[in-house]
């Protein structure tokens, strides 16, 4: 769905979508630096930059008016760079009056064979599987119109592998795809309440804020170092100030697994067509 297709994915240049209306609320403020990641990762000039999120801003939008117009039809709708706009999946059976609809909200039309009910419903029942190390994941992908089994390649003929993509071909509308290895998992980021160590004590996050967190100065001076939940190195207490007062902040490294740095900006980047 857009929504999720929003965060992340593949580039190109953005493309540009119909004036706005007049009385259309002005644009939110974008941060100094997701503009410099887009520059930076993409080789866009400032304005490029803006000019592709005002586009994604415009398409999400009209996202939900798209669906409601698609009605039973809809396949999905994911944002296309390349032109700048929003694309809206709708199936091969749905009548003229249902596109053209679809048409009037901005967005543009792709005829599909699956409805995103379709789509769903068989990621469910994949979900209801026993999935063996070799499958690395699986996810709805409505600009293909199926649903994605990653596989890691060094395992694709591995029985248990082998069994589980015959039974996720039987499930929906499937396709298998090979990737290196699967995705490392981290434990959850800095969450306020959440424990950590210093030696043999035990203390608590406060808040996450860039490049680390908050805690209580009580549990360790500048320098001390701090270990995560399953006792992994995290990261080290940069000032601290007890009794006076009681506060402290920690610097999380950024090659911890207990912990994930704060990230000072959040992604929006757009998967193409």
């Amino acid at each position: 769905m857009l929504a999720t297709l929003l965060l992340a994915g593949s580039w190109t240049a953005a493309g540009s979508l119909p004036a706005a209306a007049s009385d259309s609320p002005a644009p939110a403020p974008v941060s100094a630096g997701l503009l410099e990641a887009m520059q930076r990762d993409l080789g866009l000039t400032p304005a490029q930059a803006e000019k592709r999120l005002a586009a994604e801003e415009r398409a999400t939008g009209l996202e939900p008016e798209a669906r409601r117009a698609a009605a039973s039809a809809f396949g999905g709708s994911w944002f296309d760079a390349a032109s700048g706009r929003l694309t809206v999946a709708v199936t091969s059976d749905a009548p003229a009056t249902t596109v053209r609809a679809v048409e009037a909200t901005g967005a543009r039309v792709r005829t599909v064979e699956h409805s995103a009910r379709e789509l769903d419903a068989a990621k469910a029942r994949l979900d209801r599987l026993d999935a063996p190390s070799g499958i690395s994941s699986w996810h709805v992908a409505p600009a293909d119109n199926t649903v994605v089994v990653d596989v890691v390649a060094d395992e694709r003929h591995d029985n248990d592998v082998r069994r589980f993509v015959a039974r996720a071909r039987e499930a929906g509308p499937v396709t298998v795809r090979t990737v290196s290895a699967a995705p490392e998992t981290f434990a959850a980021g800095t969450v306020g309440g959440d424990p950590y160590y210093t030696g043999n004590v035990r203390c608590s996050i406060g808040f996450s804020v860039h490049g680390g967190f908050v805690t209580a100065g009580h549990c360790g001076g500048a320098g001390a170092g701090v270990s995560g939940w399953d006792r992994s190195y995290v990261g080290a207490f940069q000032g601290s100030s007890f009794p006076d007062n009681d506060y402290a902040w920690v610097s999380v490294g950024s090659g911890s697994a207990s912990f994930s740095t704060p990230m000072a900006m959040s992604c929006a980047y757009a998967t193409t067509a």
